[in-house]
């Protein structure tokens, strides 16, 4: 166990663990359920899933319905790794800034479940239904997750083969 916490960069537990602990807290707050087990090992292990979820959330969809209304703008991808290679500083801005969405997640994600519960009580919705529902948008969430990342890793290959063929 010693060696998976001393292999964990700054990023999985600002970006999963985290968020993953607050958003846990907030729900347990809310809901007054625990989604964690008392058992320090299971609990990270879900707090870093937690956090996963909601960064991907962030990344899935926060981002561009912040990026189609004009809330925030992003440098191009190019310009990033460039940019990156000379002032390390970037790197580390742009973890904080993976920072803020991923808990911006969590807040949009406690308030649409708050809805979604209130109105999931008043229709009767049987408990299956939430399992298979969360289910779902969490196959479908990491299918577009893996797409958008195979994206990158693709980009990042072309522009360093470009790089190498000048």
């Amino acid at each position: 166990m010693e060696k998976v916490i001393d292999k964990l960069e700054s990023y999985n537990i600002f970006n999963f663990l985290l968020p993953g602990a607050v958003f846990d807290y907030m729900f347990e707050m809310m809901f007054k359920q625990n989604l964690v087990s008392g058992n320090i090992i299971e609990d990270l292990f879900m707090y870093y899933f937690l956090g996963m979820i909601l960064s991907r959330i962030g990344s899935i969809i926060i981002e561009p319905v912040c990026k189609k209304i004009k809330w925030i703008k992003y440098a191009d991808y190019k310009d990033y790794i460039n940019a990156s290679k000379k002032d390390e500083m970037v790197k580390v801005l742009s973890e904080v800034n993976n920072t803020y969405r991923t808990l911006f997640s969590g807040g949009v994600v406690l308030i649409v479940m708050k809805i979604y519960f209130g109105l999931a009580t008043k229709l009767n919705v049987n408990s299956d239904v939430h399992e298979i529902m969360a289910l779902i948008f969490v196959v479908i969430l990491f299918a577009f997750s893996y797409r958008k990342q195979t994206r990158y890793v693709n980009n990042r290959v072309k522009k360093i083969e470009g790089e190498t063929s000048k």
